[in-house]
Formats: structure tokens, C-alpha cells, sequence
């Protein structure tokens, strides 16, 4: 079974841009959960985004595990300024190429990202 995105040579054919408030990003054109309501209010997540700006310090560490296309990689970015490093890993190819593609956009050059999860692979079933 194929992962989203992963038969798509150009991630950016592929992709819509919108108008959000941490600046413009590249969503997968299929997303039916985040790209609505970004296109509806250019905010997602209001409640976490309310928590880093409250929380994260400028000159930290910041990690974004499952980063996704970079929504608040950027806004931890931002915060944790010139002096701090945002580590963002997305283990989905296709987010992953938008995800580069969203901080080059932005102009964000602190955050350092990975393709990957933060776990340990492991083979098994998943049970409800």
C-alpha cells in the first residue's frame, strides 16, 4: 500500500497554496481536514498556536514531531528566534517535500528537518 503523495513525482503539482496566518503554505490538494479550514480562516489549531506563543522562549530547542507541511514549525520558528533551532521531522514523503518547501517560502532557515518519526519501527498489529 502506497503512503499519500508518494506516486507524485512534482509535490508541488500536487499542492495548493493558501493564504494562512503564519504566511503562505503548501497543502496537499486532496487534504480534507486542514486545507478546508485554512481556506475558510487562514488559522488552524488556534488553542495550540495560543500555547507556543505563550510557551515557547526565544533561544530554545524545539521539537515538531510530526511536522506535517510546516504549519507550526514556522510559528515555533519564529519564537524561538535567530538564537534557537526547531528540529521538525514528518515521516510522509510528500508532506515532508512540502514541508521543505513551506520553510524556504517563509524564509525560515532555524529549524533542521528530517524525514521520519520519533519512534522506533516496529512490526505489528495495532489494536483498538
Amino acid at each position: 500500500m502506497a503512503t499519500l503523495g508518494t506516486d507524485v513525482t512534482d509535490p508541488l503539482e500536487a499542492a495548493v497554496l493558501v493564504e494562512t496566518d503564519v504566511g503562505p503554505l503548501l497543502f496537499p490538494a486532496w487534504d480534507r481536514v486542514m486545507l478546508p479550514a485554512l481556506q475558510q480562516d487562514g488559522k488552524w489549531e488556534p488553542d495550540e498556536r495560543k500555547w507556543i506563543e505563550d510557551h515557547v522562549v526565544e533561544g530554545t530547542l524545539a521539537l515538531d514531531v510530526g511536522a506535517n507541511v510546516g504549519y507550526h514549525a514556522v510559528t515555533i520558528a519564529r519564537k524561538v528566534g535567530p538564537t534557537g533551532r526547531v528540529l521538525a521531522l514528518e515521516p510522509d514523503p510528500f508532506n515532508f517535500q512540502l514541508l521543505l518547501a513551506n520553510l524556504r517560502i517563509n524564509a525560515v532557515a532555524n529549524v533542521c528537518s528530517q524525514p521520519g518519526g520519533g519512534g522506533q519501527e516496529r512490526h505489528g498489529r495495532v489494536h483498538p
